[in-house]
C-alpha cells in the first residue's frame, strides 16, 4: 500500500512533538525553568521575541542581581537600594517608574508573565525597559 508523503510527514511531526513535549516535562535541568513555567507546552510556532524580551523573561541581562551571580558586579543592590532583579526594575524601582507594570499578586505571577507574552503593548513596554536599563546602565547599575 502506498502511503501519501503528507501522511508520513504528519505522523513524523506529531511523534517529534510528542517526544519533545515529554522531554520538556520530564527532563528538567536547572536551566530553562523560567521559560518552562511560562510555556508549559512546546510548539513549532516561533515566538517572535526580540533580544530584549529574551533578556526580560530569562532574567539574564543588565540586572544587578544577575551580574552579581557571575561576579560582574560587587553587590546585587540597585542604585535605589532594592535588590536589582528584572522584576524590581519592572515593578518597584523608583528610577524606572515610567516603565512599571502593574504588580501582580504572587499567586498570579505565572499567568501575569504569560499575559505579557501575549500582549503586544506589554511586550513593547518590556522591550523599552530593557533598552532604558542598557542605555543608563552606568547610572542605574
Amino acid at each position: 500500500i502506498k502511503v501519501p508523503h503528507s501522511f508520513i510527514k504528519f505522523k513524523a511531526k506529531t511523534q517529534i512533538k510528542k517526544d519533545w513535549q515529554h522531554y520538556w516535562h520530564h527532563h528538567k535541568p536547572k536551566s530553562g525553568t523560567l521559560i518552562r513555567e511560562i510555556f508549559p507546552d512546546v510548539s513549532f510556532k516561533p515566538l517572535e521575541w526580540n533580544r530584549q524580551l529574551i533578556l526580560f523573561f530569562t532574567e539574564h541581562g543588565p540586572f544587578k542581581a544577575y551580574l552579581k551571580r557571575f561576579c560582574l558586579a560587587t553587590d546585587n543592590t540597585c542604585a535605589c537600594g532594592g535588590v536589582g532583579t528584572v522584576w524590581h526594575y519592572a515593578i518597584e524601582c523608583p528610577l524606572t517608574s515610567s516603565y512599571h507594570f502593574k504588580q501582580p499578586k504572587l499567586e498570579f505571577l505565572i499567568a501575569w508573565k504569560r499575559s505579557i507574552c501575549k500582549n503586544t503593548k506589554l511586550k513593547q513596554k518590556a522591550t523599552n525597559l530593557i533598552n532604558f536599563l542598557e542605555e543608563y546602565e552606568e547610572i542605574l547599575i
